[in-house]
């Protein structure tokens, strides 16, 4: 468990930064496995995502460096999950990127719920409006990941199952992170429902 708050902001803001990167690059590999008329029509989406997630990433290094959270590397088992998200077929791809998304953005929601208490003063910490930023964009992402897929041919059956699948794996991953997450005042059991959408 991270000794202090700040250690606790460090993690987050590393996991955040390896699926950061990992979306920049997978929208690159997507783009490559579209037909010409696919291309065509996906490739601006793809690029304006890509950006985003390029400028997150920025955004998320600088954070880092105020904190002192340079030190944080994620897992060879979080950089797995992130890998295993990839598939050759660019519809699945986006589903599942866009599941992630989903809950990435009620990660972010329950951490700015509690509004970073441990790095606040007079004013927000800067990392609260990096990450009310990145929650923003991400709940966009979402919307346009899924268009896509559905466009490509995704089903809302297979859209489910490739939902459920990708949150509960996230919720696991998370499993790594709850004394970071717990150390922010977050209730991770509760969390970790939402995720996996255990209500359904």
């Amino acid at each position: 468990m991270p000794a202090t708050h700040d250690q606790a902001v460090a993690a987050l803001v590393g996991l955040l930064r390896a699926g950061e990167q990992s979306a920049e690059q997978a929208f690159g590999r997507i783009a490559s496995r579209l037909s010409a008329t696919q291309f065509a029509h996906a490739l601006p989406h793809l690029q304006a995502i890509a950006a985003d997630e390029a400028r997150h990433d920025r955004l998320l290094a600088r954070a880092a460096g105020a904190i002192d959270g340079a030190w944080f590397r994620p897992s060879s088992r979080v950089r797995r999950f992130f890998m295993r998200l990839e598939s050759r077929d660019p519809a699945t791809h986006l589903a599942r990127i866009a599941s992630l998304d989903g809950a990435v953005c009620q990660v972010l929601s329950a951490v700015l719920s509690k509004r970073l208490s441990g790095l606040h003063t007079t004013s927000p910490h800067p990392i609260t409006t990096t990450l009310a930023t990145i929650r923003a964009d991400e709940g966009r992402h979402v919307r346009i990941a899924r268009t896509l897929a559905r466009e490509l041919g995704e089903d809302t059956a297979s859209f489910r199952a490739f939902d459920l699948e990708t949150r509960h794996c996230f919720a696991d991953i998370l499993g790594q992170f709850e004394g970071a997450l717990a150390m922010l005042g977050i209730d991770t059991v509760t969390l970790g429902g939402r995720i996996r959408r255990d209500e359904q």
